[in-house]
């Protein structure tokens, strides 16, 4: 269990970024999670799954996930055949046709079925709030290259900066390169009258706030009418506890 500050490479399991997101999500103390990314993937997010749903399942916790646009993954997406069909190559077309794509796992299920129940329309009530950053403060076009994890509570402030994107690959498998900042003081500082130096959470929110809602646009226009989608469905269906009227029904 690491409990300083330090590099993580994805090198051993003690330095695997998604063991670490586990360990601190996990805290009792942590109440929010903050994670901005060049891109992400359902796969991902099954790696830390199984944390993600009991940290949801406490009271007053929140995910707000900022997604932007890689120019590497972006550059890697343009030369593969199955994106030559994407309309006007947009970030929304990626995932949706990753999305799509996707092989259905029971894992892979479990995400959706996750992302179902606390990724809301109603933006402002969700549990899970989803970002999309094309834009700077000057309304211009602008590729998204950050990637970062913060964790924040009573008392409770670590973050992740570097190279890892919110997927399977930068989170288990590429070799990464990551710094863990285990100082409170670091992670919420703030600039003042003295200093211009940002941290973690100030730089996060300044980019949240540019940011356009997308809990909509992910639910209905990527996420809706997938496999994995379908099969999300299913599986809620088949264990939703029914009243006696809606099993007449459903026998009928």
């Amino acid at each position: 269990m690491i409990e300083n500050s330090t590099l993580l490479d994805n090198s051993c399991d003690e330095l695997r970024i998604s063991n670490v997101v586990k360990q601190l999500m996990s805290n009792q103390n942590c109440s929010t999670v903050k994670i901005a990314t060049g891109y992400w993937d359902i796969p991902g997010t099954a790696l830390i799954v199984k944390e993600l749903k009991e940290f949801l399942q406490r009271d007053n916790t929140k995910l707000q996930l900022l997604i932007g646009t890689d120019p590497i993954v972006r550059a890697s997406q343009l030369k593969n055949p199955k994106y030559e069909s994407v309309y006007g190559k947009s970030q929304k077309g990626f995932l949706k046709i990753d999305l799509h794509n996707l092989e259905v796992k029971d894992e892979y299920v479990e995400v959706v079925e996750l992302l179902k129940q606390y990724c809301l329309l109603d933006f402002d009530a969700s549990r899970i709030q989803i970002k999309m950053y094309t834009q700077n403060e000057s309304g211009e076009d602008q590729f998204f290259h950050a990637k970062t994890y913060i964790f924040l509570g009573d008392n409770y402030a670590k973050g992740i900066i570097g190279s890892s994107n919110f997927t399977q690959k930068g989170l288990e498998e590429n070799s990464e390169l990551n710094y863990l900042e285990w100082d409170n003081a670091k992670v919420t500082c703030v600039p003042n009258e003295y200093s211009k130096a940002k941290g973690h959470n100030y730089w996060f929110n300044e980019k949240w706030n540019q940011s356009k809602d997308w809990n909509q646009i992910f639910l209905e226009e990527i996420l809706k009418g997938s496999p994995i989608d379908k099969a999300a469905e299913k599986k809620i269906e088949e264990t939703k506890d029914f009243t006696p009227y809606e099993l007449y029904i459903k026998l009928l």
